[in-house]
């Protein structure tokens, strides 16, 4: 029984963890108007946050070496406002980042409140725009 909740526990930890960081760099993201990018064992993630000249922005998560669907997945429940629906497969590029070959990249409509939720969490949570 130990060994089952430890690892349930360590399953929560890297969900919360992986969550604050698709988060944070969407923050960074959304601020700086550029992709940022974090480590999952070999595989590089990176999320753009981009508003259009239709004034609509769109969330994109890609990644390097990445083809678990489960860990997309992951990455793509960190906004719970936004749809599993919602999240389409970008073949071309769609935050003027060219999709390499063998990467996937999936975006979504990242709502005004989506954008809100971010500024209050980055303020609640003291982050700093040096991504350092």
């Amino acid at each position: 029984m130990d060994w089952k909740r430890w690892y349930a526990e360590q399953a929560v930890a890297t969900q919360e963890i992986t969550h604050r960081m698709v988060r944070r760099c969407a923050w960074l993201s959304l601020s700086l108007s550029k992709a940022f990018c974090f480590q999952i064992g070999e595989a590089l993630v990176w999320v753009r946050v981009r508003m259009m000249e239709s004034n609509i922005v769109y969330i994109a998560i890609g990644a390097h070496g990445l083809a678990d669907p489960k860990t997309y997945a992951l990455l793509m429940s960190s906004f719970p406002d936004v749809n599993v629906d919602d999240w389409l497969p970008e073949p071309d590029g769609i935050a003027e980042i060219p999709v390499e070959p063998g990467e996937m990249v999936f975006s979504a409509i990242l709502s005004t409140a989506s954008q809100g939720q971010l500024l209050e969490e980055a303020d609640k949570l003291e982050w700093e725009l040096d991504p350092a």
